[in-house]
Formats: C-alpha cells, sequence, structure tokens
C-alpha cells in the first residue's frame, strides 16, 4: 500500500494525557484528551510513538527516537505515516500540519452503511439517576440479572417447543412494527446500562445519540473514560452491563409468555426476546465485531488495539500467502501472538461475511434506493481498497519486489479453486410454506339453520358416530313460524272439505292450490327445524376446541363449529405463492414435510394444485393475525382476507403420520428440489431477483 507521509512540525494539541496501561512494562495505554473529555486505546509501539512526538513535535524526530527502542515498540515508516494521519483526522494536532486527506468519497459512501446523530451530552442526568437508583447499577445487580435469566430459561424446560412457534410469522408485515419498537427499546436499556455504570463508578459520559446501520437504528454512549478505571473487574461491567441488562429484560419476557393467555402478548413477548437474546449474541457479545464482547477480550487477554494488530497481520497474511509479496512480518506485541494472529484471520473473514450481508441486504431491503446504496457499499468496501492494492502492486512491481508470474499462477489458482468449489459443492435448495392438518376428507359440522346453541351433546376429542347430534340449537321464531303454518293447514283443509261438499268448485280449486302451497313451506320448516340438531354425516372424532364457549350464543347458517374425520385419514392444506407453484411443478418430486412442535420430518405427494389464486386464507389458523405466517388485511369490516392472493395444494399424509397429528395444527412443508451446485444456485437467485 501506499506510505503516508510523516510531517516535520507536528505538534499535538494540549491537554493531552497519556496513561499507561501497566507501568513499568512494554505495553500500551490511554490517551486522554482532557479539554474534550475522549479517550483512545493505543498499542505499544503507539504509544512509544505518541509520547516522543509530544516530547519533539516533529513526526521524523518522533520515529528516530523510537529507534532505539526494543522492536515491540517501534513503528515502521508506513504505519508512523498513518498514526499522523489518524491523530490529524480526530483533530489532535495543532495548527494546519496535517497531512492531506485521501478525498472524502470512500467516507460519503460508507455513511450509506453507518452514521451517527449525536443527541447531547447525557451526564448530569446520569448524575442523578444514579444518586436515586444506583442500586440498579451495581455488582450485585449485574450478577442477579444473570442469574434470573439462568433460571427463567430453564423454567421454560419443556415449553420451548410452544415458545418457538410464535415465531412462525415473524418476517409478517404486521410484525414488523413491534420487533422494531422492541429493538429500539432494548437498544436504549442497554445503552442506559453502560452509562449508568460508568457513571457509578466515577467516570463520566459527555456523549450519547443513536447510531444508523443500514438505516436501523442503534443507541450508543460514549464511556470510554472507564478505560481510565484502574480495576479490571469495574472496566468488564462497564462493557458487559448493556448484555446483563437485556438478559434481565430477557428473562421478565419469558415470564410474561408463561403467564399470557393473549396471542398477541405471547408474540410481544416473544420478540423482545428475540431481540434480547439473539441480537445480543451475535452482534454485542461476538468478539469478532467492535462491540461489547470485543473490549472484554481486548480487556481480558491484557491486548491493547487488538482489532488494528489483527488487521496487520491479516494483511501480511494476504500479501504473503496468498498474494506472494514479499512482506516482513509485522511485531506483535506480548506473548500471546498466536491469538492475536487467529484473531486477525478470523476477524477479516467474517468482516468479509458481514460486508457482504449488508450489501446484499440493503439490495432487498430497498429496492431501488437499496440497489443505490450496495452499490456504494461495494465501492466503499471492495472497489477502493482493490484500487488500493494494484496501486501498492504497481509500487512492488517497479521496485523490483513483485513477480507477476507468481502473481498470476496464485490468483489463477485460487480463482480456479473457488469456481470448481462452487461448482460441484451440492447444496439443497428449498423454500418452507405454511400448511394446515385436515382430515381427509373433511366432514365439517355445519349450522345449517341460526339459531342459539341450547345443547352440547358431544365434546372437542369425543368419538361419535353416524347420525350422532353433536350440539342442538334453539329458535323459537323459526318453531312458532312452522306451528303456524300446521295450523294455517288444517284450516285451509277444513275450508277445502267444506267447498268440495258444497260443490263450489272454484272456491275447491283454489284451497286445494293454497293447501299445496302450505304443505310445500311446511315442509322446508319442518327440515329447518330439524336441522337445528347438528349430526355427525360420519364416524370419527370430534374437533371442536371452541365449542364450550358456543353455549347460548347466536349461530348464523352456515356458521362452521367444527369437524369430524378419522384419526388415520388426514391431509395437509397448503398455502402456495405464485413462485411456489412454479417451483413446486418444476421439482415433480415428494415434498418434505416438517410439522410444528414435531422432530419427524418426512417424504409426502401433492395430490393436487387448485388452478385458481385467490385470497381467501387455505385456514384462518394460517393467517398472521391468529399467530400464523402469511399477511392479511380486513376489508369493508368484513372476515379477514389474504395481502395477496395464493394457490392452494393438497399434500396427501400417510396413515402411520396422520395418526400422530392433530386436526388444526399448522405445519411447514419443504418445497425441495433436485440438488444444485452452489453457483447454480446463486445463479438461479439471481436470475429471479433480477425478474422481480
Amino acid at each position: 500500500m501506499s506510505v503516508e507521509p510523516m510531517p516535520d512540525a507536528f505538534a499535538l494539541v494540549e491537554n493531552l494525557q497519556l496513561t499507561a496501561s501497566r507501568p513499568g512494562e512494554r505495553t500500551g495505554g490511554l490517551l486522554e484528551d482532557t479539554a474534550s473529555g475522549r479517550f483512545f486505546r493505543l498499542g505499544p509501539a503507539e504509544f512509544a510513538f505518541v509520547r516522543a512526538l509530544i516530547a519533539t513535535s516533529s513526526a521524523p524526530a518522533a520515529f528516530a527516537a523510537c529507534e532505539t527502542l526494543p522492536e515491540e515498540q517501534r513503528l515502521s515508516p508506513g504505519a508512523a505515516g498513518s498514526l499522523c494521519k489518524w491523530l490529524a483526522s480526530n483533530n489532535l494536532i495543532q495548527g494546519a500540519s496535517a497531512p492531506a486527506s485521501t478525498g472524502p468519497t470512500k467516507s460519503l459512501l460508507s455513511a450509506a452503511f453507518f452514521w451517527k446523530l449525536p443527541l447531547g451530552n447525557p451526564d448530569q442526568a446520569l448524575k442523578t439517576l444514579v444518586r436515586y437508583f444506583g442500586w440498579l447499577f451495581s455488582g450485585y445487580a449485574f450478577v442477579a440479572c444473570g442469574l434470573v435469566f439462568l433460571l427463567a430459561v430453564a423454567a421454560m424446560t419443556g415449553n420451548w417447543g410452544e415458545f418457538l412457534s410464535c415465531y412462525e410469522n415473524l418476517f409478517s408485515a404486521q410484525r414488523a412494527p413491534a420487533v422494531l419498537i422492541a429493538w429500539c427499546l432494548l437498544k436504549a436499556i442497554h445503552e442506559l446500562a453502560h452509562a449508568g455504570v460508568c457513571r457509578r463508578y466515577g467516570g463520566e459520559v459527555r456523549e450519547a445519540g443513536v447510531a444508523f446501520i443500514l438505516l436501523v437504528p442503534l443507541a450508543y454512549v460514549n464511556v470510554t473514560s472507564s478505560w481510565r478505571f484502574g480495576s479490571q473487574w469495574k472496566r468488564l461491567h462497564v462493557t458487559l452491563a448493556g448484555i446483563a441488562a437485556e438478559a434481565a429484560v430477557a428473562a421478565a419476557a419469558l415470564a410474561v409468555w408463561s403467564v399470557s393467555g393473549s396471542l398477541t402478548i405471547q408474540q410481544i413477548a416473544a420478540d423482545v426476546f428475540l431481540t434480547a437474546t439473539v441480537s445480543t449474541f451475535l452482534f454485542n457479545m461476538n468478539p469478532l465485531l467492535r462491540f461489547d464482547g470485543y473490549f472484554a477480550v481486548a480487556d481480558l487477554t491484557n491486548v491493547d488495539n487488538l482489532y488494528s494488530l489483527g488487521q496487520r497481520y491479516a494483511r501480511y497474511f494476504g500479501g504473503r500467502y496468498l498474494l506472494g509479496l514479499n512482506v516482513s512480518l509485522p511485531t506483535l506485541p506480548g506473548t500471546r501472538t498466536a491469538w492475536i494472529k487467529l484473531y486477525g484471520l478470523a476477524a477479516a473473514i467474517y468482516r468479509t461475511l458481514t460486508v457482504v450481508g449488508l450489501i446484499l441486504g440493503a439490495a432487498a431491503m430497498f429496492e431501488g434506493a437499496g440497489i443505490v446504496i450496495a452499490a456504494g457499499g461495494l465501492f466503499s468496501f471492495a472497489v477502493h481498497p482493490l484500487v488500493k492494492l494494484l496501486q501498492h502492486l504497481r509500487t512492488s512491481y517497479n521496485s523490483g519486489q513483485l513477480s507477476v508470474t507468481r502473481l498470476a499462477l496464485r490468483l489463477g489458482c485460487i480463482a480456479g479453486f473457488s469456481i470448481g468449489m462452487i461448482s460441484l459443492i451440492p447444496v439443497g435448495v428449498s423454500r418452507t410454506v405454511p400448511a394446515v392438518v385436515q382430515y381427509d376428507p373433511p366432514c365439517v359440522l355445519r349450522a345449517t339453520s341460526a339459531g342459539f346453541v341450547d345443547q352440547i351433546l358431544a365434546h372437542d376429542g369425543e368419538w361419535v358416530v353416524a347420525g350422532q347430534t353433536v350440539v342442538v340449537l334453539r329458535n323459537d321464531a323459526l318453531v312458532q313460524k312452522r306451528d303456524r303454518s300446521r295450523t294455517e293447514l288444517a284450516q285451509t283443509e277444513k275450508e277445502l272439505l267444506k267447498a268440495r261438499w258444497l260443490g263450489e268448485s272454484s272456491e275447491a280449486k283454489q284451497l286445494q292450490s293454497s293447501v299445496e302451497a302450505i304443505k310445500k313451506q311446511l315442509v322446508e320448516l319442518d327440515q329447518d327445524v330439524e336441522q337445528l340438531a347438528i349430526v355427525a354425516t360420519r364416524d370419527g372424532r370430534v374437533v371442536a376446541r371452541r365449542l364450550p364457549q358456543l353455549l347460548g350464543s347466536y349461530l348464523e347458517a352456515g356458521t362452521e363449529i367444527g369437524v369430524v374425520g378419522l384419526e388415520d385419514q388426514k391431509r395437509l392444506k397448503v398455502s402456495l405463492s405464485q413462485r411456489d407453484v412454479t417451483q413446486l411443478q418444476a421439482a415433480d418430486r415428494p415434498v418434505k414435510v416438517r410439522v410444528i412442535d414435531d422432530k419427524q420430518i418426512w417424504d409426502a405427494t401433492v395430490e393436487r394444485i387448485e388452478a385458481r389464486a385467490s385470497t381467501q386464507p387455505a385456514d384462518p389458523a394460517l393467517l398472521a393475525l391468529n399467530g400464523g405466517r402469511l399477511a392479511s388485511r380486513v376489508m369493508d369490516s368484513q372476515e379477514p382476507e389474504l395481502s395477496e392472493a395464493r394457490v392452494n395444494a393438497i399434500v396427501s399424509i400417510a396413515p402411520a403420520h396422520s395418526s400422530n397429528l392433530l386436526s388444526g395444527q399448522r405445519a411447514f412443508v419443504a418445497l425441495g428440489v433436485p440438488p444444485k451446485s452452489i453457483l447454480q444456485a446463486l445463479t438461479t437467485h439471481l436470475r429471479e431477483f433480477l425478474a422481480w
């Protein structure tokens, strides 16, 4: 890479204070700007260079003064120039002696992925908070948070299957606002815990605000003043306080889920638990990212600037072993060089994967704007470093340190190996779609006549035979109407008989027509009254979980109250998108079936696919408002319908599996396709994305 210059006149600002991490040892330390309250951690070589720079006010003189120090306390000329540029970029020099910036392009493009919005100085408010609620930020509270979380997790034993089913509709549109609100509140609590513990131990918190990663808000506080705490326990307490606070909130969410009978409250509690645990483990506790986990590991291993040291080794490793450049091994301090090397390589790989994920996430989340953000990110994190690498390769070539033939062979081997691996390694690509278990064929218990539920003669789970009455409805108006019709029929028949005796043929003819009409009406009324008894039309088991709540309620004609069927005769009714239909038709093979709360997976056959898409759900249980996955909407106060039309399909289930399933149970169907290579799968997804 190009070497940054070292300016001759380079006086640092006043009010800078250097504090060694472990006085008397060759370690790094802390650089504090007492005027602005900012703190910076320095490694051993950086610490020695800045100390010499404060004494000499000249970068070349400071570099020369460090030449007599041990190797781990000396910087290379390029590293010294980069450090001078870093000091200038943080406004730590006097006057205008800063090295020229390489331009704002990379920073502007990076801002699409990350930028900060300071909101003020919370230090005085924190003083008041700690004065009255300091016990919340004590070491005892920290330990209690961890214990409460472990107890809450242990108490959930046996209920995790039901709890995890709450995430079936996690990515539905109706649930997104709750997840975002939970995220924002949790991160605010997280940062408040950092700030409160830091303030309780006497540190200053001079800045708080909001940072945005891909427009996703993250609260932040500046607790770098905790770095000057002499006690490692206090520093670790500040670092891990946010994680402990989120663990306590997660435990409370599990408790709310356990005692609540409301589906909405349970889903909110599940959202809070998810954001308080998964996001914490993936980000805050991950030492490969510069969040809480990183600072805790760096403090525990006593390796200052672990991230920058690891980056140096990763650059050396890439240049030496991947590109074959003649580069020297960077000096690594202390006795933990193996740990620094391992960390550097792991962080480089993880950082690459993270950047790729963010770029793809931006393109997918923000559609057209996302493409622009992704292009900016690609330039900022890939093209820009590649250009700098090419410039460095050109410099190395001009100086005779680079063999073009050897470089081409290495790059060719790496590219060939990578393409060969992604072309040969098979990957099973599948999509899961929601389904519901039904009896096959489903015998629906339906109110044919309207009325009030008067008697329940068979309950959920009971075995019934064909013709057995399950529910009796009461409709006094219907019965009275039938009785009036019977009375009217008897009276009309008397009048008909009289007319015949008197020989009044014309009147008898009219009365005969009236009798026939009344009889026809009476047949219909008798049938309606008879149908007030809801009977099973086949042998089987009753599935009607809401039946006890229906006693005394009014049912309209056509209202479904349950189903009757045989336990070994069931099917799956699957809800498919148009894309799913295309994939299923192209697969032409058995599908994989996975049932919620059941670890078994088996092959099943698609019997038929309906020809027309509809906004009517395959079953209300699949809607997000009922705990399912599918987004829905309510139009003109009618029954909820799907947000977009979907196609229903029927999947048969073998008797052996049917007996283990419950009618009405939600399930997943994995639409397996023939195995493809990674390259084929990526090409297919890219083609579908561009077509979309």
